[in-house]
């Protein structure tokens, strides 16, 4: 029998790494011999995370802002919103780090090795990382990007900076999770983080084909705060960043070498969120590893819904398709849709309700996507199947079995006959979603 050096490997120390890693570093976890490998040698603020706050977490002291209003606005319309209870929080990378690697510090159980890069091969007894002196693990966690990730479907672009201008411009109170504008090809918008009246930090955003040919981002970035007469500005921080919106993206998974984080699919693909999701893995990966160890094999992971996975396909492929709609889409979503239950949805926590709530708003976009001013039905118009066409985009059965309508036949369809689209349909689409006995 193959000697193991380590009970647990953490390959990789990023955002899933460091929040397992801490996790592990309980008192209770003392008896586990733990390894981080991490190929970079120092840490710096490389990116910001946001996400809603819907339960504790252990990153908490990390929060430097959080945000109980946000918006979305654009040609289809200024949409302000809040849900009481479930803040906006943002936690900058530099923090995150700063904490985690003190708590990890504080475990003698646990080691960190930087600046190597681990090439984990499982076999019958264990994971060989392929580190120097041929160093085993009973059990491995991988929070390396996996090469098939991002091989379909968009991209989430970005260039962000972090802005100090001389005029009062910006309003600390409310996050502004989209500021969209019309684009030839993509999803164009700006994304702004304020701190102050005067300090923010503002993203230039695209979703777009990973080949796509793109504006300067810095360019938009000085046109949006100019067209604002944000006044003199200074530069205090910068990032930029790719996330891949893959609805197809299937995580490799074996007994003893696991995938965590962006590996096992934490990323959203319609958003790109990813840190609430990937604080629930690892207190799953927690709740489980003693079991495990003692199994030889990780129990199976729980996945995203497959009625979630498929409304993710559906918007991915209609805004491939039809990326002009976007601007009117989304704040008619926002607009439509509940406060709690978009936040839900949109934080990867959806109940039934929350799903039909959804269905229902991305029904009503549509149409506000189409023609401003839907009008009175007629039984003779072909507007009249959009009740039947969208529960069968939307259904259970079909994103369960993969016979999804495609969305831009959707679109089409409803183009035909949108001018005589009805509230009462409208209501009609959304009581067919809430009869589907979706899982709580």
């Amino acid at each position: 029998m193959s000697r193991s050096d380590y009970d647990v490997a953490i390959l990789g120390g990023g955002l899933a790494g460091l929040s397992l890693a801490v996790r592990l570093a309980e008192p209770r976890f003392r008896h586990l011999r733990i390894l981080i490998v991490e190929p970079r040698t120092q840490y710096r603020r490389d990116k910001t995370w946001c996400y809603w706050r819907l339960g504790p977490h252990p990153f908490e002291a990390a929060v430097t802002q959080r945000w109980t209003r946000w918006l979305v606005t654009g040609p289809g319309g200024r949409i302000e919103r809040s849900a009481s209870g479930m803040p906006y929080e943002c936690i900058p990378a530099d923090e995150f780090y700063e904490l985690a690697l003190a708590r990890i510090a504080g475990a003698p159980n646990i080691e960190m090795w930087q600046g190597i890069e681990a090439a984990p091969i499982e076999d019958c007894e264990g994971v060989c990382l392929g580190l120097p002196g041929g160093k085993r693990a009973r059990l491995a966690f991988d929070s390396r990007r996996p090469p098939k990730l991002g091989q379909h479907g968009l991209a989430q672009r970005f260039v962000g900076r972090e802005v100090e201008v001389s005029r009062p411009i910006f309003d600390p109170g409310c996050a502004t999770l989209m500021d969209l504008e019309p684009a030839r090809e993509g999803v164009h918008f700006t994304y702004v983080l304020p701190t102050s009246r005067t300090r923010a930090l503002v993203e230039d955003t695209w979703f777009a084909p990973p080949d796509a040919m793109l504006p300067c981002h810095s360019d938009a970035l000085a046109e949006w705060l100019h067209a604002r007469r944000a006044g003199d500005c200074r530069v205090l921080f910068e990032e930029a960043g790719c996330l891949p919106m893959d609805p197809h993206f299937q995580p490799a998974r074996g007994r003893r070498l696991v995938p965590l984080g962006a590996a096992a699919g934490a990323h959203r693909p319609a958003t790109g969120y990813a840190f609430g999701t990937i604080q629930t893995q690892c207190d799953s990966i927690r709740d489980d590893v003693e079991r495990a160890l003692a199994e030889g094999r990780m129990p199976p992971a729980g996945r995203r819904p497959a009625i979630v996975r498929g409304m993710d396909r559906a918007l991915l492929t209609l805004l491939t398709h039809r990326p002009a709609m976007a601007p009117r889409l989304f704040p008619a979503l926002f607009a439509h849709c509940p406060a709690h239950r978009l936040v839900r949805f949109l934080a990867d926590r959806p109940n039934a309700g929350d799903l039909a709530a959804v269905i229902f708003a991305t029904a009503r976009g549509l149409c506000q996507a189409t023609s401003e001013e839907p009008a009175t039905s007629d039984v003779g118009n072909p507007s009249a199947r959009l009740p039947a066409l969208f529960h069968r985009l939307f259904s259970r059965r079909a994103l369960l079995h993969g016979s999804v309508v495609e969305p831009e036949t959707a679109v089409e369809q409803i183009q035909q006959g949108v001018h005589c689209v009805s509230e009462a349909q409208l209501m009609r689409a959304r009581n067919n979603a809430e009869k589907s006995p979706y899982p709580e």
